[in-house]
Order: structure tokens, then sequence, then C-alpha cells
């Protein structure tokens, strides 16, 4: 009996080449198929299997004769709709295998299914034997596949017929790579939008005589792959230039490729043995994504890499390749190797913007709407392009975009619901690790609670505060800006008002948890610790550790910088800060680029009041000290704003600050007792900070309990 892995595969491309059929007819605008054209279908979808019975190049012959006499064929006595391809097949197409089905076979094959077309349609034979396949090799192959798909007849010594089917050995493209071609046909790909030109340039790349092999580079994320597959469907449907009609474009497997190498020279001669099917089959072209993964892989001495066998083939033109990868990996690998770039056609795909991305969701939404089971609202596209675009900023379009889709697609399937807002909100909110909350209320909103809740927490300051939030929210009402921070800014005042204190809670409220960091310049003092900010450079210890600013916005893009004591930090490391400041973006050690546009930097000063003049840029007669040395650094040119914090003096304000440390754990206390000793805090540090009052009142009440607890064990003693 045939093996089920043997019968699985057989029936697996006879339903093949039936979906191949009825994509090629809806992708051609056929309202009827004929035997010739579902011929075609079935070939073109399993080219690979049938090229090891009849040989690869009379296969491809014998597609590209077929797609001519289908598309040239004018017979509409026999139209039929698209959606009844099922009754064409087997009424018209396949009459010998559904003869087949009625004598007890109950599995229709593939080779079966070409023998009875070709033996009704003396078309469909005669291609067949002009492309050097004789009606005696195809009876042959469907007689040793019936053999295999069907139970056999014991001997009579109660073994079993051994299966006939050709068993020429597999070949290295079916093992290491993917037809893209066949998966376009099948509907296996995701569909291509917005991306015609680039598309374009790369079949126009293909068309040269020489460097016929473009290279796509661009960010993670931007759509190299989905170029390539919308070129596979353009090849699949037939809109392209004569010379790329009939082409198989293949996709190498790199994990495959590369597993179980152990033993050296194993890798070089699978990516050969695949390069030389490639080259020997015709109309046959190479996709290899992350090809910088190539070169240096193979030999462990760097003599002969996987790069360097590519080489000779590209310069002779025997090899069409499609590479892909990113501007980091191509500068560090690819640019490096001058022979081996310059084989290569160089095309930048860029970031799709807003418009585009949502353009590219309404063209997706049918295939995640049927993926998925699931509706999606309208407006929600929208929302995701706004939302990702603003919180998702380390990412791409459309790639965070359509990510995002799939996540609220996912959530609302679970939910049993629609994809609304609010499936949205929560998908946005868990991808870009931000509270939910964030997404739901406006911007002035949220600085609304966050004045009114600061100004409740933070005594004597309102000013300050308000300012704080002025310059935040003009930082979000203008949006995203070009090489600039969400918002930046100075404030200083005297030790101990609230100034640490209010950062803190406006980042809480406004950003949410986790988005508040705090850099002390005292721990930046030597040169060395640069690397604290930017990271290590290659070779050194903590290379591939993230810094401390490069973790945090990774993790959560609105972020709050404070650093104290900027001035105090090593002048290589203030620089690169500063640097920061003005580009709204960093370069880590290893290269990367980290954007900062949705951070806010805070530059943290304390200062006193003195009599001088001149030194801030909004005030002519009065000054502070502590900020003399900003002058020289140039920083009030660069900053958003700068913001005073003032020295609490009134008693009324700093009684109120007492008593807000009296909380329910005192309740005990005798009233009069606290009143006492507020009063004499207050009288004992008139011109005390908040912050030492707030200590002082702590420690007064802990007094205050301690002498309660021996009260009430000395009335103990007493009465025992």
């Amino acid at each position: 009996m045939a093996s089920p892995r043997i019968k699985k595969i057989l029936d697996h491309r006879f339903s093949y080449g039936v979906a191949y059929t009825m994509h090629a007819a809806i992708n051609r605008n056929k309202s009827y198929v004929d035997p010739l054209f579902f011929l075609y279908g079935l070939i073109k979808g399993s080219g690979d299997f049938l090229a090891q019975i009849f040989g690869q190049k009379k296969i491809n012959k014998v597609c590209i004769e077929l797609a001519q006499a289908s598309d040239d064929e004018e017979n509409t006595s026999t139209i039929e709709p698209v959606d009844s391809l099922n009754q064409l097949v087997f009424a018209q197409s396949v009459s010998k295998c559904v003869e087949m089905i009625r004598s007890g076979r109950n599995n229709i094959g593939l080779l079966g299914a070409i023998a009875s077309i070709c033996a009704e349609n003396s078309d469909a034979m005669d291609i067949m034997e002009m492309s050097g396949i004789s009606r005696e090799d195809v009876e042959k192959a469907a007689a040793a596949e019936i053999t295999s798909l069907n139970p056999s007849r014991e001997k009579k010594g109660g073994g079993q017929v051994a299966s006939s089917i050709p068993t020429a050995p597999a070949s290295p493209i079916s093992e290491l790579c993917l037809d893209m071609t066949a998966q376009a046909a099948s509907g296996e790909l995701n569909r291509t939008f917005c991306r015609e030109e680039e598309i374009d340039s790369v079949i126009l790349s293909l068309m040269r005589k020489i460097k016929s092999n473009p290279l796509l580079i661009g960010d993670p994320g931007v759509g190299k792959t989905a170029i390539v597959e919308g070129l596979a469907y353009r090849i699949n449907s037939g809109k392209v230039p004569e010379k790329l009609v009939g082409a198989r474009l293949y996709s190498l497997a790199m994990s495959t490729l590369v597993s179980g190498t152990s033993l050296r020279g194993q890798f070089e001669e699978r990516l050969r043995s695949v390069i030389e099917n490639i080259c020997s089959e015709e109309n046959a072209l190479l996709f290899i994504d992350e090809v910088h993964m190539l070169v240096g892989a193979g030999d462990n001495s760097g003599v002969m890499d996987a790069g360097n066998i590519l080489k000779p083939y590209l310069a002779r033109g025997e090899l069409r390749c499609i590479g892909a990868t990113t501007f980091r990996d191509y500068n560090r690998t690819i640019k490096k190797d001058g022979a081996l770039s310059r084989r290569f056609q160089k095309i930048v795909v860029h970031e799709v913007d807003s418009a585009s991305t949502l353009d590219i969701l309404e063209g997706l939404q049918p295939d995640f709407e049927a993926f998925h089971g699931c509706k999606i609202d309208d407006g929600s596209l929208g929302r995701i392009v706004d939302l990702s675009n603003r919180y998702l900023s380390e990412r791409r379009f459309p790639d965070k975009a359509i990510d995002c889709l799939d996540d609220s697609c996912a959530r609302a399937v679970m939910n049993s619901s629609s994809v609304d807002n609010e499936c949205v909100e929560r998908s946005i909110a868990s991808i870009a690790n931000v509270p939910v909350e964030m997404l739901r209320t406006s911007d002035e909103d949220r600085l609304e609670d966050a004045s009114n809740v600061i100004k409740g927490e933070v005594l004597g300051n309102d000013e300050a505060i308000d300012e704080m939030c002025r310059l935040i929210r003009s930082g979000l009402q203008s949006g995203k800006r070009s090489g600039s921070l969400l918002c930046s800014m100075i404030v200083h005042g005297a030790p101990g008002v609230g100034k640490t204190t209010s950062l803190e809670r406006l980042s809480e409220i406004i950003f949410g948890n986790g988005t508040f960091m705090s850099i002390n310049g005292a721990e930046y003092v030597e040169p060395h610790s640069i690397s604290k900010i930017i990271g290590s450079p290659p070779g050194y210890i903590g290379y591939n550790e993230e810094s401390q600013i490069v973790r945090q916005i990774r993790r959560s893009p609105h972020s709050m910088i404070v650093i104290k004591g900027v001035g105090g930090m090593n002048s290589s490391v203030r620089e690169q800060i500063f640097d920061m400041l003005k580009s709204g973006r960093m370069t880590t050690g290893d290269g990367d680029e980290i954007d900062l546009g949705n951070a806010v930097f805070v530059f943290i000063e304390d200062s006193e009041e003195s009599k001088s003049v001149g030194f801030t840029p909004d005030s002519s007669n009065s000054s502070t000290k502590g900020l003399d040395r900003w002058n020289s650094y140039g920083i009030f040119e660069d900053v958003d704003g700068v913001v005073k914090f003032k020295k609490v003096k009134s008693p009324e304000v700093l009684e109120r600050i007492a008593r807000m440390e009296i909380s329910v754990d005192y309740d005990g206390l005798d009233d009069k007792d606290v009143d006492d000793m507020i009063k004499n805090i207050l009288e004992e540090n008139a011109y005390a900070s908040p912050s030492k009052i707030r200590r002082e009142v702590r420690r007064g009440l802990e007094r205050l309990v301690g002498e309660e607890r021996r009260g009430v064990d000395a009335s103990v003693d007493v009465l025992e």
C-alpha cells in the first residue's frame, strides 16, 4: 500500500493545481476555464515535482506554450461564471478522473488529471509533444501514480507491489527554496499595495543585461519583502515584460540552508547546488532575504564565504538574484566587500507615509476579516495609523500598523466583538507599553488633571507648575517634529521646593508609570562614563548591553529624562547630552539611531536668588546663582523654556505643607500636642525648605507616638 506521506503529497499537488488555476483565471479576468488553461494551472502549480519526472526545461516550455495558447483562445461559446470553476474542472476537463473515482479509486492524482486532459484534448497533447513530452511519457507517469495512490495487490508470496512513482532525487531547489510564484498563485502570500514604483524598479533591474540583481535596502518594517511578494503576483498574473513571462521566483530558506551543516564545506556545497540548479532552470529568479547573512557565512577562515560563492555567478550574469537588507547590515557587511556590492543595483525602500499606510490597511482589511472572522468598524483603521504613528516611533510604517491591525483583530475574536476604537486602543497600549487611559483622554485633559493634582501636593509654586504644563502642552500640540524633542526645559530653584516631585508626578499622570528617569550628574564625572549614555563600542565589555537612556526610550518612547547637575558631568558626556537636545536623536555605540522625538528632557539645577543682573534670557533685573555656567554652554537657545521654582516663605503655606504629613496613622495623637509640635517646628525653621519642614514634622510625629507609648506602658506598670 502506498505510504500516507506519498498519498498526501500527490493529493495536495492536485488540489494545489486547482487553486493555482482559479487564482490565475481571476487575475487574468477570464470568465471561463478551458482544458488548456486548466492544464497550465496544474503544471505551473507543481512545476518542481513534474520537473523531476519530465525535466525542468520541458516543463518550462510547456507552461509558456500553454499560457500563450489559453490566452489566444477566443471560443466563448462555453462561457461560464468564474465561481463555477469546480464544475468545469470535473465536467469538462477531468472526465477520466471522474471515471477513476467511479471505479473505486478514492484519490485523484496530479498525473492522472494531466493524462486525462491530454487524452481528451488534442491541442494539449500537441503542446506536450512539441515540448518533448510524449504521450507514452505521460501515460507511464500516470500509471505509476495510480499504483501509489491505491492499495496494491498482494504478491503470491504475501508481499506488496513496490511503488512505481519515479524516484528521482529531490531537487535542491525544492528542499532549500520556496516557490513564491506558486505561493502567489494559491493566495498564500500577502497582497502588496502602494509599492508599484518600487516593484517597477525591481523589474527594470531584472531586465538589464548587466547588474540585473536588485538589492532592496531599507529600515526594518518598511516592506522590502512585500515588494518581492508583489513581484511574485505580477509574474503570476503575466503583467510583466515578455522576458519575465513564465519566470519562477524562488526564495532561499536561510535557516534550512544552514541547518545541519556541522562539517566544513557542507554549507558551501548546499548553496552552490541551489545556485547551479537555478542557473540551469530557464527564467528562474532567486530572492535572498537578509542577504547580508551570506557574507562571512560558511568557511571559518573567512577565505571562501558564501558571498564569494555568489560573485562568479552574478558577474557572469548566470544568476538573477534579488537581495534585501537593512542600511545598518549593508554598511556593516556588503558595502565592505566592494566586489560583491558593485554586482547589485541598490534600490532604497523608504518608509511610507500615514496616508499610504491607511491605503495599505484598507487593501488588507478583507484578508484580515476573512482570516480572523471578525468585522473591522469604520474609522478603526485611521485610529490605528494615528496611534501607531505617535506611540510606536521606533518602528516603521507599514509594519507597525499591520501588526496593530492583526493584534486588534485577535483581541476582537477573543472578546467576540468587532474591531472598534476601544479594541485598537487596548492593542496599541499593550504594544507601546502605555496606559490605555492615556490613549482615551486628550492631551489637554491630562495636562489639566496633572496641573490640579500637582498643585495640591506641591504648594507655593503654582506658576512654575503651570509653566511646565504649558511647555509640554505646546510640544504635544505641535506634534512629532523632525529633529526635535517633544519638549525640553531647565527647571531651577532653591533646594527642597518640589522640583523633582513635580516632574515625577507630571510624567506619571501624562505618560504613565515607568516613564520617569533620573540621571545624577555626579555619576558621570569620568570620560569612560559616556558608555552609560550611548553604550559601549564594539570590542569593549558590555557592548551588547543597552545604555540607561536607550533602555528607557525603547521601553517607553514617551518618557521624561531628568538630568540633575549636568554641570558636574565630564565634558564629553555633557556634550553628548546637549547633542541629543539639539538633534532629537542619539547614536548608540554600535551605530543604531534612537529617535527621541517623543521624550521630554529636563535639566534640574539648584539655585539661589542673587543681586547680579542679566543671566536668564527673560529677566533684565534679577538672576540666579548656579545658572551662570549655562550661559557658557549656550543651552538657553536650545531649550523650550526655563522654569523657576520660588523659595516658599509664606507661613500659611508652610503650615499647610507641615500638616500634609499628618496621615491617618497619627489619628490617635492629641490634637493640641500636634498643633504645638507644628508651631515649634515652624518657629525653629522659619527659613527652611518645604522638604526639611516635612522631615521635621515626620520626626516630631514619631516622637509624640513614642511618648504616648511610654505613657501607656507606665500606666500598665502602675496598675500591676
